[in-house]
């Protein structure tokens, strides 16, 4: 999309009802009445439910030190939790971190698999502790592979530690530490190393959410500093399960096109912000063959509602119109959240929220 002047690319990560998501089509052949921006309508999320916009450009992938820590409740509403983006862990899932000075905290959540006859159940088949949780297959569990890395260079020993984490839908998890050095052959992982990690997991039928607190302690075991930048391979579909065999590990890590491979650095909190007033414009066009009355929601603003029964087509008459409603004065001091609340139960393409586009305006 088209950047306008002094518009900044701000981290935002959405969150989507079921199996809903994005839509996309052209403008040219379906036109946008009312609107010199055809292009921000033919695009959106069906489905929206919640969308969180930092107020701050990050630097890379970071990990900010929290003054709270969250609670590992399975839960991911605590306002610690930052989006690391731009990992290919993106699309259907969402990957956030934190870290304090006993503890590095991981969260992720899932979206559940669309079938042909709708959402697929989870596969609850590995159970306990060391279980083979990639037997439950790419949707029902999720994966991550943690390490310290060191250069290597031709006729110089070097070698690279790490340890593997997996968890289920069904709760079972797995952990391990692998080694691969100068004097090895490949890889070596050792599913005995048992980490002092504390883990808890909620499902129901849209997503698969768990959260993670591994202290420091474990990962010093491990051979994992804090002092370095940490290098994590997550939910990769090409490797799962135990890393064995002869391709060294940093072959493939290191490589800038594996998408999945991120350096994550540790930074020390910043200062709370001061509360500063916002104004939120939200751009909306129905584009289904929807009456009057079907799709009916609510919107939030940090919580609050401030707009209750919106329905987009009793307010533009028609279909492919543009419509923005705009809100002023929206305090915020580091993020600003936008949600949609369905007034029905029984969601379809035609009664599930929508949402074209969004702007978050500093007001001076």
């Amino acid at each position: 999309r088209p950047m306008f002047q002094y518009a900044m690319r701000l981290p935002i990560w959405v969150e989507r009802m079921g199996r809903f998501g994005t839509y996309v089509f052209n403008s040219d052949r379906t036109p946008i009445e009312g609107t010199d921006r055809p292009w921000v309508y033919a695009s959106g999320v069906r489905g929206f439910q919640k969308a969180t916009v930092l107020l701050e450009l990050p630097g890379g992938f970071t990990s900010v030190k929290c003054f709270t820590p969250p609670a590992i409740d399975g839960v991911i509403d605590e306002d610690c939790w930052r989006p690391v983006s731009g990992t290919g862990v993106e699309g259907r899932n969402s990957l956030f971190v934190c870290h304090d000075d006993k503890n590095f905290y991981i969260a992720v959540r899932r979206h559940s698999e669309v079938g042909p006859r709708g959402l697929k159940p989870w596969n609850k088949g590995a159970a306990g502790k060391d279980a083979p949780v990639w037997e439950n297959g790419t949707y029902s569990s999720f994966e991550f592979y943690m390490g310290r890395f060191a250069l290597k260079f031709k006729n110089t020993a070097w070698r690279n530690v790490g340890i593997h984490l997996g968890l289920s839908a069904s709760g079972a998890l797995y952990d391990a530490s692998w080694e691969c050095n100068s004097e090895l052959p490949g890889v070596t992982e050792d599913p005995k190393w048992d980490g002092e990690w504390t883990y808890k997991v909620r499902t129901d039928k849209d997503a698969f959410v768990a959260e993670l607190s591994v202290p420091w302690d474990s990962l010093t075991t491990a051979g994992i500093s804090r002092d370095a930048p940490l290098q994590i391979l997550a939910d990769s579909l090409k490797r799962r399960g135990p890393l064995r065999g002869k391709r060294p590990i940093l072959g493939s890590w290191g490589h800038p096109a594996d998408r999945k491979t991120f350096v994550l650095a540790f930074a020390e909190p910043e200062l709370p912000r001061p509360a500063r007033k916002y104004t939120v414009r939200l751009h909306f066009a129905e584009v289904d063959e929807v009456k009057p009355g079907r799709r009916v929601f609510d919107i939030k603003l940090q919580g609050k509602v401030v707009r209750r029964g919106f329905d987009i087509i009793k307010e533009t008459g028609a279909r492919h119109k543009a419509l923005v409603k705009q809100f002023e004065d929206i305090e915020a001091s580091d993020r600003v959240t936008v949600e949609f609340v369905p007034r029905v139960e029984a969601l379809s393409k035609e009664t599930v929220p929508l949402l074209s586009g969004l702007e978050v305006i500093e007001q001076r």
